[in-house]
């Protein structure tokens, strides 16, 4: 996804009309989010599960680690006074993840640039 990202950004222009007139770019779009939430829905899902399971024990001696997926399970949208869906729940997820790899990648970039212009620090 992350590498396919860049072919989609001409997308977010007008929605209604890119959809009619790059069907085939929207539906390579929507595969990959497709694939991208078979991923992620069965791992929040058993997270899910995992807390139910602990809340629902008399015995709760053993350590348990909030995650980022369990907020986002228990905050409420106050304006629409709802929970965050599992498809929600899937893109912030993904923006959380990304937003490391990308930071990450673009240092390290940085990094051999300057290794490979400045030989004598190596």
């Amino acid at each position: 996804m992350l590498l396919s990202l860049g072919r989609f950004g001409f997308l977010n222009i007008w929605p209604s009309v890119t959809k009619i007139l790059f069907k085939k770019q929207w539906n390579n779009f929507l595969m990959i989010r497709k694939e991208l939430e078979d991923v992620f829905i069965p791992l929040i899902q058993e997270r899910s599960k995992s807390k139910q399971e602990r809340l629902s024990k008399v015995d709760q001696s053993d350590e348990f680690v909030l995650s980022y997926v369990d907020t986002l399970q228990d905050l409420q949208l106050p304006e629409e006074k709802r929970k965050l869906g599992e498809e929600e729940i899937v893109s912030l997820c993904y923006e959380i993840l990304m937003a490391g790899v990308d930071t990450t990648s673009t240092a390290l970039l940085w990094i051999m640039a300057n290794i490979v212009k400045y030989p004598h620090v190596q």
